[in-house]
């Protein structure tokens, strides 16, 4: 509800702190109201696991480059 009021903006997304979650998180989330949440496990996000979204980590000094073999690696 604090990010909401501080950025004006409809929170609907959860991101798991540390990337740690189980299946009692996944229903906490899911029962605070979120449409999904992103983890830290490496891969494409697949629609039907909403709110155990896999990610493609990009670090601050990743180039166009480095970017574009990180998404040739995951399969885009």
């Amino acid at each position: 509800q604090q990010l909401e009021d501080e950025l004006g903006l409809e929170v609907v997304n959860f991101c798991y702190p540390a990337g740690q979650y189980n299946d009692a998180v996944i229903e906490a989330v899911k029962a605070a109201g979120y449409r999904g949440a992103t983890t830290v496990n490496p891969g494409l996000a697949e629609r039907s696991m909403p709110f155990e979204l896999n990610r493609i980590r990009i670090d601050r000094g990743d180039t166009s480059q480095a970017l574009a073999s990180k998404l040739s690696a995951a399969g885009l």
